[in-house]
């Protein structure tokens, strides 16, 4: 038992990353289901119809509840052992003996039916017991515990409120037979005493319980008083935690189940969801009676209830029988015969125990003990088991998926005769290639007339920072002059000093000259833009700004080489861009000698402050008109590189021998997305298609 901890909290860290992977395919079935949704809305009233989606979506369906089971047992940070059995069987006596707990906690009674809810209770060392209670809220309350009844009972409309439901009238017994009566009576027990229970559905959960109160919400009666409780009557769940007395079981919980064989609508439904989603080995209790006993059909009844929980998972490699003794043992030779006939009635579980379930050294010794050996060694195989059925259910999904979808694209291709799609697709593109090369063609003309011309947005710019050269020169005051003399020394140390420092002042009014380049790349940059997307091409991109460009060469890019003459046009036009330090720099740092200390040909004579500030004045006043006259000669060049570039992107993209071929075959693989509604099914059917190549889960690796 010592490495019984060790082994079970590996088992658990192993199913951690596979709830994970589930999650994703969950979310990847909910994708594919709105795909189809939207595949099948164009076509709902034609000959395609909803017949060719149902079935599918079904499926879907179907499948991600399967996904979420097994995503719900992965998650658990816990493994839990759930004890089934009929009223008056020993089960609480089993849990008792199990977890430490008294009957204050988990109820029994030779009464009938004790306990009202079903309980977790999960092993916590070192703490004194309380639990935690999960409550309805109202919209699953009605939908979950009380709409059944009316279903069942043909009661009419469900109560869509609390007091729709306070205030209706229930039907008398008169014709009803003698199941039914019984189903009413629980019907009433719930709407007789609303009162009692219902602010607790407004309660926010888990709401912690010590544990001298567990019982007013776990059990229907007070077992000293045997005073009603009612509050059960709003609980989903209670969660105990308490020291178990085998304190070496590690990360080990049991679930009580309520007993079976009472007559509340939906009891069986939530045994088995429960069973499914909660539970990862079964422990049956039945108490063989001394004075005879044999197998009887609510025994196999009970079984088979609990095999339809995990249908994927055969029930016998995951459950035990637990054969209660009594204290004096007078029936054990009863246990011995229904240990001996088991497997003759059909109810095959992995072994068969005997045990007096009142006595916790012997149930931790024959029960416990034996369980967690098995779950320790075989869990892992289970799951590995369990997981592959749900591998081998979801290809099957994505298998019928892909021939669905031929069916559907067959039906839709039938509906749609009259359409000869190739010549669609012909005329379709032929307009736009008119448009395209009519439109391309007229901005290289225009850019071709303009290319002589000044630039409007470098002018701009050239005028911005001359204008702040001139009302901003960096001149030195004669204090400031006499400052720095008395600090370097001399006055040659100044005047050199401030030559560089008034002429790194110029030199930085005229970085802001790459705005205006900059501003003018984006221009045509932007005047390329609007030709394609008024020539047809603007459904390819969401965006139609800046972005538009680089968003159609990367649809390009992505197919590899199959486009070389459009890649390569997209390519150097979405690169192209105009610097000011390899355009203009260069041609005006040669103007800027007189404002360096070993080119200028001010020298200095009188040494004085007032001799520095003449001499900087007026060479700054000289480099300022050389460099301006420098400038202004480039304001064409601008215009120049325009034209040239987008000359050389329509020689790409129109008239290289494979460029027309090219945009067909680019603009056929987006044709949905140029065409959305003469090509919508298309897009539909690639979403679906999409989503379902997405549905990719290998829970084995």
């Amino acid at each position: 038992m010592n490495e019984l901890p060790k082994k079970i909290k590996h088992i658990i860290a192993q199913r951690q990353p596979l709830a994970g992977k589930l999650r994703t395919a969950e979310r990847h079935l909910g994708e594919l289901s709105e795909a189809l949704y939207s595949l099948e809305k164009p076509y709902r009233n034609t000959n395609v119809g909803a017949a060719h989606f149902a079935e599918i979506q079904q499926e879907v369906k179907n499948v991600t509840a399967l996904l979420q089971k097994l995503h719900a047992r992965f998650s658990r940070s816990t493994l839990n052992i759930g004890v089934v059995g009929r009223a008056r069987q020993g089960k609480s006596r089993l849990l008792q003996s199990l977890t430490g707990l008294s009957r204050q906690e988990i109820p029994d009674s030779n009464r009938g039916h004790c306990t009202g809810v079903r309980s977790m209770v999960c092993h916590k060392p070192d703490i004194e017991p309380y639990a935690e209670i999960t409550f309805y809220n109202e919209r699953d309350f009605l939908q979950e515990v009380i709409a059944p009844y009316y279903d069942a009972l043909n009661l009419g409309t469900p109560p869509l409120t609390i007091d729709q439901f306070a205030q209706s009238a229930l039907p008398d017994q008169g014709s009803l037979g003698a199941e039914q009566k019984a189903q009413i009576e629980h019907l009433k027990k719930y709407h007789q005493h609303i009162e009692s229970y219902r602010h607790w559905l407004k309660e926010s959960t888990p709401k912690r319980i010590e544990r001298g109160e567990i019982q007013a919400y776990v059990a229907q009666y007070n077992l000293e008083s045997s005073e009603p409780f009612y509050n059960y009557l709003a609980v989903r769940e209670a969660k105990i935690l308490c020291p178990f007395p085998n304190t070496s079981v590690g990360q080990i919980a049991v679930v009580d189940m309520p007993g079976l064989g009472d007559t509340g609508i939906g009891d069986e439904d939530r045994l088995i969801h429960a069973l499914g989603q909660e539970i990862d080995l079964i422990l049956f209790v039945r108490k063989p009676q001394a004075h005879g006993d044999s197998w009887m059909d609510h025994d196999v009844t009970l079984y088979d209830t609990a095999s339809r929980a995990l249908q994927e998972l055969p029930i016998q490699q995951w459950s035990f029988m637990v054969l209660n003794q009594l204290d004096d043992g007078s029936n054990l030779k009863n246990c011995a015969d229904l240990a001996a006939t088991i497997d003759k009635q059909g109810l095959r579980v992995e072994r068969c125990l005997t045990a007096n379930c009142a006595d916790s050294d012997e149930v931790n010794a024959k029960v416990l003990e034996p369980v967690l050996d098995y779950m320790a060694t075989q869990i892992t195989a289970l799951d590995q088991q369990f997981a592959t059925s749900y591998q081998r259910r979801l290809n099957e999904l994505r298998e019928q998926v892909t021939l669905k979808l031929d069916e559907i694209r067959k039906a839709i291709f039938t509906d749609n005769a009259s359409d000869n799609e190739g010549d669609l697709f012909d005329d379709k593109f032929d307009e736009i290639w008119g448009n395209l090369t009519n439109h391309l063609e007229e901005l290289g003309k225009k850019l071709h007339e303009c290319r002589n011309q000044e630039d409007e947005y470098l002018i701009a710019t050239i005028n911005k920072a001359f204008e702040e050269a001139t009302h901003d020169r960096g001149i030195p005051t004669l204090e400031e002059i006499e400052k720095m003399r008395n600090e370097k020394g001399d006055y040659p140390a100044a005047y050199s000093y401030y030559l560089h420092k008034v002429r790194t002042h110029l030199t930085a009014k005229f970085s802001g000259i790459e705005d205006g380049l900059k501003e003018s790349v984006r221009d045509v940059k932007m005047q390329v833009t609007k030709t394609l997307i008024d020539s047809g091409l603007g459904q390819l991109s969401q965006l139609q700004d800046s972005s538009y460009l680089p968003n159609l060469y990367t649809l390009l890019d992505k197919e590899g080489d199959k486009f070389p003459s459009l890649q390569q046009g997209f390519k150097d036009f979405v690169s192209f861009k105009l610097l000011y330090r390899g355009m203009i720099q260069h041609r005006i740092r040669k103007h800027l000698d007189d404002l360096h200390p070993d080119d200028t040909e001010s020298r200095l004579e009188e040494y004085s402050a007032q001799e520095i500030s003449d001499y900087l004045q007026g060479n700054y006043k000289k480099v300022v008109h050389r460099c301006k006259n420098v400038l202004m000669e480039l304001v064409k060049e601008p215009s120049e590189a325009k034209f040239a570039i987008v000359e050389e992107f329509i020689d790409r993209v129109l008239r290289a021998g494979t460029s027309k071929r090219e945009w067909r075959r680019f603009l056929r693989r987006n044709q949905e997305e140029l065409w959305p509604q003469d090509f919508e099914w298309q897009r539909l059917l690639k979403r679906v298609e999409a989503a379902n190549q997405a549905v990719k889960l290998h829970i084995l690796h």
